[in-house]
C-alpha cells in the first residue's frame, strides 16, 4: 500500500494524531505486505525538539513497523521536511533527494528492487 501525505505546517498535534490514525486504519484494511508512506510532513526530522516528531513515532513508524528511508535536507533551509517511510528491508531500496531548481523543496524518492 502507498499512502501520498500533505501535512500543513498549521495543523495541531491532534490533527496530526488523527491524520496518522487514518494511515493506520486504512494500512490494516488492505492488509498489504509492504507500506510506503512518504510527503511533505512539514515536521524537521533532523530537530529531535520538534514535537510532531513524537507524535509520528508514537501514530505512524511504531504501529505500523515502519523505518525512515533517508535523514538528509530536503529545503534549500537545511531541513527534513519531506519524509519516506517504508516496511521494505533496508537492502532493497534506495532512496534520497534529487536537485530542484523550480522549488526550495527536494522531491524525495525511493528505488524499490524486486524481492
Amino acid at each position: 500500500a502507498v499512502f501520498g501525505v500533505y501535512r500543513s505546517p498549521s495543523s495541531n498535534v491532534s490533527q496530526t494524531r488523527i491524520l496518522l490514525q487514518h494511515i493506520c486504519s486504512s494500512a490494516a484494511r488492505y492488509a498489504a505486505d509492504h507500506i510506503l508512506v512518504l510527503g511533505d510532513f512539514n515536521a524537521d526530522v533532523l530537530n529531535p525538539l520538534n514535537a510532531i516528531l513524537s507524535v509520528l513515532q508514537q501514530e505512524l513508524t511504531m504501529p505500523l513497523h515502519l523505518t525512515t528511508c533517508h535523514r538528509e535536507p530536503t529545503t534549500d533551509a537545511g531541513t527534513c521536511l519531506d519524509h519516506v517511510y517504508t516496511t521494505w528491508p533496508a537492502a532493497s531500496y534506495s532512496a534520497g533527494t534529487l536537485n530542484a531548481y523550480i522549488s526550495d523543496h527536494y522531491p524525495a524518492y525511493i528505488s524499490l528492487q524486486a524481492i
